[in-house]
Parts: C-alpha cells; sequence; structure tokens
C-alpha cells in the first residue's frame, strides 16, 4: 500500500476538495492511478497538483504507473494543505488502537501581542525527538514537511481543512489556501518496524533508527549543554555537531585539541549523512549559561 492510501484511510477516506474546501470533480475516465496503481482512479493528475510540480528526478517515484489519472486517495493526499503543515504520524486502526493523523509540533505556540512583557510564555519550544524515537505501534507512516514548517504550516493547521477526528472534515471559519510548501506524504512509506523506520523529510526519506538516535543524543545533549553553559550561541552551537568543528567561544575545557576531538570521536561516522542534519536540528537547544 501506498503511503498516500494509508494516510487517506487513517483520514476517514474524505472526498478530495480543493484548498478553499470546494469538492474536486472527477474529470478522467475510470483506470489505473499513476501513484498507486489502483484502478478506481478518475481524477486528472492535474487536478491535484500544479503543471510545474513534477522533475526529471521525482516523476518515476510518483508516477510509476505512467499514466494521467489518479484516485481519490492519492488526490487528497497530494491536494490537502493539513498534510503539508507540520510532523505528523498516521495509523489505522487495528488492537493497538483507533484509525487516526497525529501531529507532532516542532515549534512553540506564537506568543499573542498582549501577553505581558514580564510575564515568562510557558509554551517554550517541544521536543519533537521524543516523538520520533517512540513511534506508534506499526503499521504507520511518518513525515515531516520542513518546508512548510518553515514558512508557517505549524502556526496555521488549524486553519486547514484536516479530518476532525469522527471521520469527517473540520472546515474552518478562515481557511488557509495556499501555503509555499512541499509535497511530503507521496515520498513517504508504510513502516513495519518502530525500531528503524522511514521518515520522509520533505520529498527526501531518512532512517530513523530508533537505537542509534537514542544513543546519539545521549552524546549530544551534554555537549550542548556545556557548550551553552560556555555562553556559546544557539546557532553556533547546532552548526558545530554538523560540522564537528570547534565553535566560537567555546570554554576553554572543551576547546583544547585533544578534549574537543574525544568528545567527536562517536558522532564522526555519521556527521555529513543526510539524517544527521535533521537529527541535530531536532535536538533541545538548553538556555545560554545553563540557566
Amino acid at each position: 500500500m501506498r503511503a498516500t492510501t494509508f494516510v487517506w484511510q487513517a483520514a476517514g477516506c474524505p472526498s478530495p476538495i480543493e484548498t478553499d474546501g470546494r469538492p474536486i470533480v472527477p474529470r478522467g475516465t475510470s483506470g489505473d492511478c499513476a501513484h498507486c496503481g489502483a484502478q478506481s482512479a478518475c481524477f486528472l493528475i492535474g487536478q491535484a497538483i500544479s503543471d510545474n510540480f513534477t522533475t526529471v528526478r521525482n516523476a518515476s517515484i510518483l508516477w510509476p504507473h505512467g499514466v494521467d489519472r489518479l484516485c481519490a486517495g492519492c488526490t487528497w493526499a497530494f491536494k490537502s494543505l493539513f498534510l503539508r503543515t507540520g510532523l505528523c504520524f498516521a495509523r489505522l486502526a487495528d488492537e493497538h488502537g483507533p484509525a487516526g493523523i497525529w501531529p507532532v509540533p516542532l515549534r512553540p505556540l506564537p506568543r499573542p501581542a498582549n501577553w505581558p512583557a514580564a510575564r515568562p510564555w510557558p509554551f517554550c519550544r517541544p521536543d519533537a525527538l521524543i516523538s520520533l524515537l517512540s513511534p506508534p505501534p506499526p503499521p504507520f507512516v511518518a513525515w515531516m514537511p520542513l518546508y512548510g514548517i518553515d514558512h508557517g504550516g505549524e502556526a496555521h493547521i488549524h486553519r486547514t481543512f484536516g479530518p476532525d477526528g469522527r471521520g469527517d472534515v473540520y472546515r474552518p471559519a478562515n481557511p488557509l489556501w495556499k501555503l509555499q510548501s512541499k509535497h511530503c506524504v507521496p515520498f513517504a512509506v508504510v513502516s513495519t518496524d518502530r525500531r528503524c523506520y522511514q521518515l520522509a523529510v520533505d520529498d527526501w526519506p531518512i532512517t530513523v533508527d530508533v537505537e542509534l538516535w537514542s544513543d546519539m543524543r545521549q552524546h549530544c545533549e551534554p555537549l550542548l549543554a556545556a557548550l551553552r553553559a560556555g555562553g556559546v550561541g544557539a546557532e553556533d552551537a547546532r552548526a558545530s555537531l554538523r560540522t564537528l568543528d570547534v565553535p566560537r567561544g567555546a570554554p576553554l575545557a572543551l576547546a583544547a585539541s585533544h578534549v574537543w576531538r574525544d568528545r567527536m570521536k562517536p558522532l564522526r561516522p555519521h556527521a555529513g549523512a543526510r539524517w544527521w542534519e535533521i537529527f541535530v536540528g531536532l535536538l533541545k537547544m538548553p538556555a545560554l549559561g545553563g540557566t
């Protein structure tokens, strides 16, 4: 089963709709779906995506069946803005629980303009890495549309036409019609092992090895804490884990060549891998100065 079909079924098999909530009327003849191969395809590809979307790199991945039609599930998955707003897990109903799609926030809730300046804002950055290291029972689909998140998708997820958890579509009062984002779910896969599974990050899949990521977290978090306690800025501290270079202003106890070399030794086999950059970006950043 393709991830698009899985996620569509997890959402309750909703009918395809435009980003403003209007139904998409089938315009194609019945046949095989270009993406998943289902024989109930009756929507045109152009009804789900723009003409300039398909590239040489992703055409063979997205349209392996070589036709111009999509089924209802794939049309909904390609068209839905809800699926492009944030990190999500999707599951079908089984003995472990009900079907559904569960968003996992990466960014803190925005502070209201009228919030008192002297009053601390309690909704700090969530720890999404905990969710990635504790995935749901398989089978499931996981995806993280970073491009959409960076363009405000998380902050406006409540304005999208998404599943309401009761088999219907949630219809927002002030819909979000456009979002700078990339299709993500069509590049995802259905994972069957929670110890090592696939996470689609925009249009690239990466492997989440839960044991390896947990071990690397044990190495990286104390190092980040030491750097931040020594006054290193957040961006410099995170960049140092990606490049393995000593950051500007690092405490002398860490900056000594033999000390830094020893601290980097467990990280060196993984630095430069596609998943490493994503992993480092998800590490929770300690407060400056250790406070």
